[in-house]
């Protein structure tokens, strides 16, 4: 039996003008995988995922995100789990700007005051407060109110630009 594939691109290619971002990119993601995207800058990264999101579409070749064509079934591959996959863009980045593998002390000023004001870092600091057998009701109050805010304004935003390049 063949493996169900996440994400499947053949011969992807788009231009922009005279450049071409993505020049026949085949890739096959199993289910279930994690994979990152890397290369220099103007290798085509962004433009990919941003044709596999259907915020672009090809100029030729084809993609499937779970077995949805990115072009003739773009408000599938739009759906709700696919724009929580898509939410994990801005989780890793926060995540990897805050307390959570390093002290913030040893960053930079300018990252350490990122960290400072970076809700995970509250969640972080609460998580360990508790693991140690201290109070945590402020951080755990900052962590609510700051993600109540995030959701009530970035969510609005972010699923009505989602949807309007259907």
């Amino acid at each position: 039996m063949a493996e169900e594939m996440a994400i499947e691109a053949d011969g992807l290619v788009e231009h922009f003008g005279e450049t071409r971002a993505v020049d026949g990119l085949d890739l096959r993601i199993p289910t279930g995988s994690v994979y990152g995207v890397l290369g220099p800058n103007g290798a085509g990264k962004t433009t990919a995922i941003r044709v596999l999101a259907t915020l672009l579409l090809p100029t030729a070749g084809s993609a499937r995100v779970f077995g949805h064509d990115v072009m003739a079934e773009a408000e599938q591959v739009r759906s709700e789990n696919a724009l929580m996959g898509m939410s994990m863009m801005v989780l890793f980045p926060l995540t990897f700007i805050s307390n959570v593998f390093v002290p913030p002390e040893t960053l930079p000023t300018f990252l350490e005051a990122l960290v400072d004001v970076n809700p995970i870092t509250f969640l972080v600091t609460a998580m360990r407060g508790l693991i140690h057998g201290g109070e945590v009701t402020e951080e755990i109050a900052i962590v609510l109110a700051i993600s109540a805010a995030l959701v009530a304004v970035f969510g609005p935003l972010t699923v009505r630009a989602y949807r309007r390049h259907a």
